[in-house]
């Protein structure tokens, strides 16, 4: 947001998108997509894009599970053993949040 901010700056003190690109280290069509983005949005345009892909698996509650696990003993969760491991732990968030993750 703030490389955003500071095209458009630039921009408006009349620098060229060429010296703009090259004084942050992107691409002269990267400032042309941030002046253009500028125009349809305004200050929407400046927030990032939702990206493609899948979402995470992993939210906010499940890594303050995670937090909460790891700082406990193992035996306060009446578990047999004293210490955790990565498939341990895995199994464990697995059981609790059906968040399934690979342990390698």
């Amino acid at each position: 947001m703030a490389l955003r901010a500071t095209i458009l700056l630039w921009s408006a003190e009349g620098q060229s998108a060429q010296s703009i690109a090259q004084a942050l280290g992107v691409s002269a069509r990267s400032v042309y997509r941030c002046r253009n983005r500028w125009r349809l949005q305004g200050l929407n345009g400046l927030a990032d894009a939702a990206r493609p892909g899948r979402p995470p698996r992993v939210t906010a509650a499940y890594l303050k599970l995670l937090m909460e696990v790891v700082e406990c003993e193992p035996r306060d969760l009446d578990f047999a053993f004293s210490r955790w491991t990565r498939a341990r732990l895995a199994t464990y968030l697995w059981q609790r949040t059906g968040v399934s993750l690979s342990t390698r």
